[in-house]
């Protein structure tokens, strides 16, 4: 087997590991604190709970008139590194294109996060997974997955790039789209570990903030289609 066929393999481990670990605290949310329900347009529902000791959030959106179709093409890998400032304003984000990982389903990103005056800016390295059913189907599905769990060695070789930065940890950014009456089903678990000397009531509220990119992404494609 090549280092290649190597590098997919391991990444291809990590990538079910990480589904099913969303899928396990989409189906505890129950247990979790609720601290957002909106039941207007978007019907967004958010909870806070933990992955090993980091603040963990959970967001389920219903979208009225968007289909799998529409974030599988904001999704697309030519265009979502430069999407991802939709999501959130302060990251700026660039496709890795010399890295080992390019395969058909993932490929690697350099995420840079403008932090407030005071606190020291973060960076990090991420390998993006893409799950897609495909079109056409009655239980069309897409799921897009990114974890910096995999990517240490890129991390290390990328120390020019990192600087003076903190290198945050993204544990889980899962984003799973499917079909449902008038329209589709969004569900995100989000786990960011930003790393540094910082008290644990503002990685709660990191946490909370980097919820809301879900519901950015859904007002963007909404916005995008008149609705």
């Amino acid at each position: 087997m090549s280092a290649f066929s190597n590098v997919a393999q391991k990444h291809a481990i990590v990538r079910t590991k990480l589904c099913l670990k969303a899928e396990e605290h989409i189906l505890a949310r129950g247990a979790y604190k609720h601290f957002k329900k909106d039941s207007g347009k978007l019907k967004v529902n958010v909870w806070l709970g933990a992955e090993e000791g980091i603040p963990l959030t959970i967001s389920i959106i219903k979208c009225v008139g968007l289909t799998v179709a529409d974030f599988r093409l904001f999704t697309r890998r030519d265009v979502y590194p430069s999407n991802m400032k939709v999501l959130d304003p302060i990251l700026t984000c660039h496709p890795l294109n010399d890295v080992d990982l390019q395969t058909e389903d993932a490929y690697a990103m350099y995420q840079h996060i403008k932090t407030p005056a005071f606190v020291a800016n973060r960076c990090g390295f991420v390998a993006v997974h893409t799950v897609d059913s495909g079109g056409g189907t009655t239980e069309e599905k897409l799921i897009t997955l990114s974890t910096s769990e995999g990517m240490q060695e890129v991390a290390e070789s990328e120390f020019v790039r990192v600087g003076k930065d903190v290198l945050s940890n993204t544990k889980i950014a899962y984003s799973k789209v499917e079909g449902c009456e008038g329209g589709v089903l969004l569900t995100s678990v989000v786990c960011v570990d930003p790393a540094g000397s910082l008290p644990d009531f503002v990685k709660i509220q990191i946490a909370k903030q980097n919820s809301e990119g879900a519901e950015r992404m859904v007002k963007h494609l909404m916005k995008s289609k008149g609705l």
